[in-house]
């Protein structure tokens, strides 16, 4: 009995001491090779706080530890101590950090200074080391800045007369009405770099083009200066229908409904009409504008800008609300342009009762009810020439400026195409 228990004893014994040395082997393998490597670091500070929610890269490929969305702009790092935390392979002390090509171990949570990092080492049990190149990113364009790219100078076929540009899906279509009434229409490609002209059918000479609008149903609607609905599935083959009033102005539409302002005997009426079906709603309130008035469909609302001084929001297209703000002294802007681009509304170009040009750019987060002006570092460069009575589309990086008049100018009509996008978007 005592000699099978030594016997087992040893055999047990054997067998772990084996199954120890194996396991031991190819750990200690492992871990070694593992140990010479970074695996976390991050930084705090309270005098650069965008640091405490930056996350930082290791790229133990090309050996680099970086922060891919940079910090932002004009971000002061210079003499500015920060707390440092990683944890390595072994999480040992092994972090070492090149400054002024001086190396200095740190442990976790010790004060470094983070603009004289050039290279951190780390140090294998064995004595190896893998160097780590360190780069911090910090944007060095001004995010909310604007840039302005003159795409074309001279389009002559905007020298023909006012136009009118629409964004499709895949495409800008350009309705051009020259002064002796004949409208043409051209389509564009996605970056306006060419156009092809387009044969219109069904629309009458008299449409008035500034109010062309693409309704959310997909199908284009105008108005005739006799009262006449124009309406079309692709912009290009239209038809003509007429109600019991003459209609003044499409405002666009929101929930399946055309908006509209018919002439009802000697006042003037908001309504809206779908699939034949009209409903007349208040009559139209003094300020409402009708004519080089700008559309924005936001947030389940439709808002209609006769400028900065004449904003006017609406749920069902029959009954509109005023968002002017009396307290708020906003200049009289006639014909700029207001549309959503980077989640606000843009209020640019426009001429002033003195008869000058706007130059600043206006924006609301909330529909026009308080406007902000923007800073210097978003108006346009001294080579684009002030205008009224422009197009403007937008997609989701750039809003493009085509065409208008400026009345000292000559020629008053211009005839160029601008591209304009907030840095910010062209980061994404």
């Amino acid at each position: 009995m005592k000699f099978k228990t030594i016997l087992y004893i040893f055999i047990c014994s054997f067998v772990l001491v084996n199954m120890t040395s194996c396991l031991g082997d190819d750990d200690d393998e492992n871990f070694i090779s593992k140990d010479s490597h970074l695996i976390y670091m991050s930084f705090s500070s309270r005098e650069i706080t965008a640091l405490n929610s930056t996350s930082f890269s290791i790229d133990n490929v090309r050996n680099i530890i970086y922060n891919q969305d940079s910090l932002p702009y004009l971000t002061d790092i210079e003499n500015k101590s920060v707390l440092l935390t990683y944890t390595t392979g072994s999480n040992s002390s092994n972090f070492e950090v090149t400054i002024d090509n001086e190396a200095t171990f740190f442990k976790s949570g010790d004060s470094i200074a983070i603009d004289q990092i050039n290279h951190i080492n780390i140090y294998a049990i064995n004595g190896d080391k893998k160097t780590y190149a360190f780069n911090l990113n910090i944007h060095k364009v001004d995010p909310d800045s604007i840039q302005y790219k003159l795409i074309d100078e001279d389009v002559d076929i905007l020298a023909w007369g006012t136009n009118k540009t629409i964004s499709t899906e895949d495409s800008y279509l350009t309705y051009i009405k020259k002064d002796n009434d004949l409208i043409y229409l051209f389509e564009w490609n996605n970056d306006f770099s060419e156009y092809t002209q387009q044969t219109l059918t069904g629309l009458p000479f008299n449409t008035i083009i500034s109010n062309i609008q693409l309704a959310n149903n997909g199908v284009f609607y105008s108005n005739t200066t006799d009262g006449a609905l124009c309406s079309s599935t692709d912009g290009v083959n239209w038809s003509v229908m007429n109600f019991d009033y003459p209609v003044k102005a499409v405002l666009g539409s929101i929930d399946g409904f055309l908006c509209l302002i018919f002439e009802q005997g000697e006042y003037l009426s908001l309504g809206a009409y779908s699939e034949n079906n009209i409903s007349y709603g208040d009559k139209l309130p003094e300020n409402f504008p009708t004519e080089n008035f700008s559309i924005v469909n936001k947030n389940n609302s439709l808002y209609i800008y006769g400028g900065l001084t004449s904003v006017w929001a609406t749920d069902n297209g029959k009954h509109w609300v005023s968002l002017d703000n009396p307290n708020q002294n906003y200049p009289d802007i006639k014909n700029g342009n207001a549309f959503t681009y980077d989640n606000k509304t843009y209020y640019i170009g426009g001429i002033l009762p003195d008869g000058t040009y706007n130059s600043t750019i206006y924006t609301s987060l909330n529909g026009g009810l308080v406007w902000d002006t923007e800073g210097s570092n978003t108006k346009a460069p001294e080579s684009f020439v002030l205008r009224e009575g422009a197009s403007v589309v937008t997609d989701n990086k750039y809003f493009y400026i085509i065409g208008g008049n400026n009345t000292l100018e000559n020629p008053s009509r211009l005839t160029d195409i601008w591209q304009s996008g907030v840095n910010s978007k062209l980061f994404e």
